[in-house]
């Protein structure tokens, strides 16, 4: 489960992303992952590329109205749910999960714990092993350990790192 960065700059990163899942995913086990949608159809194209599609779930964002620049009035995030095969399992699921306004105070792009506990106690189970090799502030590390899952994540920024540190002593 994780969260890549959404600009065009980092494109390469979601196929670097997909490789590396069909690689370490155990079979049946899930990519989940937030993305923008200006590059939705190439990030998606990388993703069939080594894993097989499951669905396309969404984030509604509460209360958030943010206008693009091409004029759309983005209250909606994709959340791209692909498996290495065989399937095991399926699961049971809502694909459009609300997302209250996430807390903004470590990083401009943090995303709200509540979706994250939700993917993660629909789509593993207690002790089940979850990577997010963009951990940014740890929403995804956070939610994985209340919901007593076990946490491997990568962080590149330093200061960033620190956040996602503190941010889990504070709650955990």
């Amino acid at each position: 489960m994780t969260d890549p960065p959404y600009p065009k700059k980092y494109l390469y990163l979601w196929e670097d992303l997909a490789r590396e899942a069909e690689r370490v995913l155990k079979p049946g086990g899930f990519l989940i992952s937030y993305s923008g949608q200006y590059h939705l159809l190439q990030i998606l194209d990388y993703f069939k590329k080594y894993l097989e599609y499951y669905w396309l779930a969404g984030l509604n964002h509460i209360g958030k109205k943010r206008m693009l620049p091409n004029l759309v009035v983005n209250r909606m995030k994709p959340i791209l749910i692909f498996y290495k095969p065989p399937l095991k399992r399926k699961i049971s699921f809502s694909d459009l999960i609300d997302s209250p306004a996430p807390d903004k105070r470590f990083h401009e792009w943090q995303q709200s714990i509540e979706p994250a506990e939700y993917l993660v106690s629909r789509f593993s189970l207690p002790n089940d092993l979850v990577l997010d090799p963009f951990v940014g502030t740890g929403t995804f590390a956070l939610a994985s350990i209340k919901r007593k899952r076990r946490f491997i994540g990568f962080e590149i920024d330093p200061a960033t790192y620190k956040i996602a540190l503190n941010r889990l002593k504070q709650n955990i």
